[in-house]
């Protein structure tokens, strides 16, 4: 046998061979092929796969791009299937370790169509296929209309009259908007209030008619714009002769079932008046005048004198119909609730109760922003007099679209809080005299109302003087157009279950939550009530008005059956002075008049006075300590 014999040379290369050749065939499939490495790929994840954004405007959303297979490169982000007037912008792309984070904010033209609109965000790089994710952006009708309220006047010539211009705000609109108005004829001014850009939901008209302007009918038109954003209204103007049913004041009374007017230049016999499209004018020449008016709501007549100086009457068109709006409701739910407590809910003077958890909603809603609010009570703490709201939620510039939500609200979690407190003390207190409280809340540059809370808890007969806790928000978290509204009222009862004979109130604002000293004003002092000659009841009122009242005084009076109403209100003006005399005159024998419509000759009823003061200005009501006063006396005839 031979033998082959190996140096040690060769055995060193036979090794070799060997090595490198089971290298070669260890592959894990057994296949005998060479093992691939990763492939370097993206993937891309959005925060929210839609949303709902109005015409004119934005919403934005982060992107976050993930590397995998050992890919480094760089990437970049982009949006397509924008339609026209649709724009995606990338902005503050941030990279940590294997991710990219990029924040696109969609910007939706004033002019775009309303609907669903399907674009798609994608991750771009080199050398790895594209990610994309998809994002459906819902476009909702946005910008505003105006309604001109009332939609026809008429003024006599020499005098002027308002329309009152209701801006209705859709899909967040909050733009400032300019309103002209156009039209009429020679001798017609028109001038609009404010005459600039408007933020707010309304705007005023005044049409000052001069002596020489035809008589004739004209259509004035209003015209509204901002931005992309443009509509308009019209106003019939119907011009009469002075005199005739014409005049310098004018009385708007067109939301009303009108069945008799008639007017009185000072002292001067009642002249009944035939308006024009629910518009009556009348000529005031004396230093005061007054109107009357009768109007029916269902089986219910009443029958109302307005005395006011001459400047009071003819300054601009008197306008009892109130400023109708286009409203919503607005949805949500609610939790935290206790077996005794009770919520309430407030958005844009609307506004919701609740005693258990669940749903509620908030209807008259006014368009635009506003802030909600929503306070819990406890309502047997309520009826023991050692009430106030515990919790309250309070969140910001809410424009929700009608049939929307504000969310869920849990009084005991989430963004609730413990209200603030602070303790009031009362002078002026009367023996025998109950007070009770409550807590009302104004916010926003619209100056918009909020209860938080209403007579909760009687305060009873203390000597003088009386503290009380009152509750509110926290000073943190105010703004700085943010004011509390506290009222409190005295009520003078013979007994529990007798009513009151006499109430004052006093209403004061004021921004930050502190302790605080309010005054009642001035008790009403008891009329002297008679009777005079007529056909229907004449009832008659002397008494002296105290010097806290400088507003205004009405007496008026109820049948037992409820059904015939009569008031006389006078302005302190047209009195000119502390002490009112105020009857109800004898229209017997006027043209078109029925003695049925005021209370009758033999019935018995209710009576009351009352006068009214405040410190207001030009501010408005939003201003630090603004104080509003009201007194009131009560009986039986």
């Amino acid at each position: 046998m031979s033998r082959h014999r190996f140096s040690r040379r060769s055995r060193a290369a036979l090794a070799v061979l060997v090595l490198t050749a089971a290298g070669a065939g260890c592959k894990s499939d057994g296949s005998g092929g060479t093992e691939p490495g990763p492939t370097p790929a993206i993937s891309i994840s959005l925060s929210v796969n839609s949303a709902s954004v109005p015409q004119g405007g934005t919403t934005q959303l982060a992107a976050t791009l993930t590397r995998s297979g050992g890919f480094t490169g760089t990437v970049t982000f982009s949006v397509t299937g924008t339609p026209t007037g649709v724009s995606g912008a990338v902005g503050n792309v941030v990279d940590a370790g294997g991710t990219s984070t990029g924040t696109i904010v969609i910007q939706v033209a004033p002019a775009v169509a309303p609907g669903t609109y399907n674009l798609t965000v994608r991750g771009s790089g080199t050398g790895v296929t594209d990610a994309s994710a998809a994002f459906a952006l819902t476009v909702t009708a946005s910008g505003f209309t105006i309604s001109a309220q009332p939609a026809a006047t008429s003024i006599a010539q020499g005098g002027n009259g308002t329309v009152n211009i209701a801006i209705n705000r859709a899909g967040g609109f909050a733009g400032a908007i300019t309103i002209v108005a156009t039209g009429g004829t020679a001798g017609v001014t028109l001038t609009m209030n404010p005459a600039g850009p408007n933020t707010g939901n309304s705007a005023t008209l005044t049409i000052a008619v001069s002596a020489t302007a035809a008589p004739g009918t004209y259509t004035l038109g209003i015209g509204a714009a901002s931005g992309q954003f443009a509509t308009s209204a019209t106003v019939v103007l119907t011009i009469t002769a002075a005199g005739g049913g014409g005049g310098n004041a004018s009385v708007n009374l067109a939301c009303f079932q009108v069945l008799w007017f008639a007017a009185q230049n000072g002292t001067g016999p009642w002249t009944p008046v035939t308006g024009v499209n629910g518009v009556y004018s009348f000529n005031v020449t004396a230093a005061t005048g007054g109107f009357a008016w009768v109007h029916q709501s269902g089986a219910v007549t009443q029958t109302q004198v307005q005395y006011m100086t001459r400047s009071e009457l003819t300054t601009a068109q008197i306008n009892l119909c109130p400023l109708v709006t286009t409203t919503k409701t607005v949805n949500g739910t609610v939790a935290g609730m206790g077996a005794t407590d009770f919520a309430q809910f407030w958005l844009g003077n609307g506004s919701a109760n609740r005693t258990a958890n669940g749903a509620f909603s908030m209807t008259q809603v006014a368009q635009g922003t506003h802030d909600f609010f929503a306070w819990r009570h406890d309502n047997l703490r309520d009826l023991t007099g050692t009430g106030n709201p515990d919790r309250g939620v309070i969140r910001r510039d809410q424009n929700i679209a009608a049939g929307g939500s504000v969310g869920n609200v849990d009084f005991g979690a989430g963004d609730s809080f413990t209200p603030a407190t602070s303790t009031v003390t009362v002078n002026g207190v009367a023996g025998g005299e109950v007070l009770t409280h409550g807590m009302g809340y104004y916010s926003g540059a619209a100056c918009t109302f909020a209860s938080f809370y209403a007579f909760a808890g009687t305060h009873p007969p203390l000597p003088a003087p009386q503290t009380f806790t009152a509750s509110g928000v926290p000073a943190a978290q105010q703004r700085n157009t943010d004011f509390h509204q506290i009222y409190v009222t005295g009520i003078v009862q013979p007994s529990q279950t007798a009513p009151p004979t006499a109430t004052r109130v006093v209403q004061e604002l004021y921004r930050v939550l502190a302790n605080r000293t309010i005054t009642l004003p001035t008790m009403l002092p008891v009329p002297t009530i008679t009777t005079l000659a007529g056909q229907y009841k004449r009832l008659q009122a002397v008494y002296a008005i105290p010097a806290d009242y400088q507003i205004n005084t009405v007496f008026a009076y109820t049948e037992s059956n409820n059904q015939r109403f009569a008031s006389i209100a006078a302005s302190l003006g047209y009195l000119g002075g502390p002490n009112a005399t105020l009857a109800m005159p004898d229209f017997n024998g006027l043209a078109n008049w029925n003695n049925a419509w005021p209370p009758g000759a033999t019935s018995t009823g209710t009576w009351f006075t009352n006068a009214n003061g405040n410190n207001l200005g030009s501010g408005g009501l939003c201003v630090e300590n603004a104080r509003i006063v009201g007194g009131t006396r009560l009986g039986v005839y």
